[in-house]
């Protein structure tokens, strides 16, 4: 079994990022916490439970003994299942989060095995979230913080929010995945599973991209700059894959439906060229997503032609 591992790479005067490693192969640069340290002092996720003791020993040694707040942009486990070991070390810091998430957050047994439902042993691997009190949990649509903005942004989940602090939009998974490999462009991808809602999302995306902020710092992973430009990449992507997963579903059918979809989108979409150069554990783990990405459409589509038919 691997064990769990933090670092910490300071991308600007006050801005880190924390990359939580679980024990999970080709996790090694794919879960990442967002530190900020100024006059006020925040964190952006949480990560899995199994890193929490790692991203408090990173927190411990840069003398992070106050956070303002805890914000979850999502409560997914690789998000948010640390939350529990994280809100107990500050016991006095709320925790900001979408409205829909906080009964999960008090009563998490639900979210958890459905997590590992879906997952299988990377569910395992993430560990189990604790529930938190009632009277850490503060909606993020009521707070009011100077210099803070939260943003409505469902589709990856519909407990999904991101976060604008100054110059900084905190986007979680609502602008995708992006990664920066060697010598390349950006590698950037969705991150619709079901239950998807195109429409939703593309909304989403459309709020941030109207923010116009400079400075992106997704959950996965890395800090880059022109946020609106990455932003309006990603959902031209996400029409692109609306585009060659309804030719497929129209031309094809079986059980290997999503392998077919895939296959077209590695050949056809310029965001993912560079996955190729990647090493080979992180291919595993992005072809594991990305087929979850694919089911996320083809269950969306299938179900818009259902009810287009039935409207018919």
């Amino acid at each position: 079994m691997l064990s769990s591992q933090a670092a910490i790479t300071e991308v600007s005067r006050n801005l880190s990022l924390i990359t939580l490693v679980p024990p999970i192969n080709g996790f090694e640069d794919f879960i990442g916490v967002w530190l900020y340290r100024g006059s006020t002092v925040f964190v952006v996720d949480v990560g899995p439970a199994s890193t929490a003791e790692a991203l408090l020993e990173i927190l411990d040694r840069h003398q992070v003994t106050n956070l303002d707040y805890i914000f979850l942009t999502h409560i997914h486990l690789d998000h948010a299942a640390g939350v529990g070991a994280v809100a107990e070390r500050f016991p006095r810091t709320p925790i900001v989060c979408h409205e829909t998430a906080i009964p999960h957050l008090l009563n998490p047994n639900r979210l958890g095995e459905g997590t590992v439902k879906t997952l299988g042993s990377i569910g395992e691997a993430y560990g189990p979230i604790q529930p938190v009190s009632r009277v850490r949990l503060t909606d993020a649509a009521m707070l009011k913080a100077p210099e803070f903005e939260s943003i409505d942004t469902p589709g990856h989940a519909p407990h999904h929010v991101s976060y604008r602090f100054r110059d900084i939009l905190f986007a979680g998974e609502a602008g995708g995945i992006v990664f920066q490999f060697e010598n390349g462009p950006p590698y950037q991808r969705p991150s619709t599973p079901p239950k998807l809602r195109l429409k939703v999302f593309l909304a989403s995306l459309d709020r941030l991209i109207s923010r116009d902020v400079s400075k992106f710092c997704p959950g996965h992973h890395g800090f880059f700059r022109n946020s609106s430009g990455l932003l309006k990449k990603h959902r031209n992507q996400l029409k692109l894959w609306e585009k060659v997963i309804k030719e497929t579903i129209r031309q094809e059918s079986g059980d290997d439906l999503a392998d077919i979809c895939l296959s077209r989108l590695l050949s056809q979409d310029p965001l993912m060229m560079s996955l190729h150069a990647a090493p080979a554990t992180i291919q595993d783990r992005e072809r594991f997503f990305l087929a979850n990405s694919v089911r996320g459409f083809i269950e969306d589509l299938q179900q818009g032609s259902r009810g287009d038919e039935e409207n018919r």
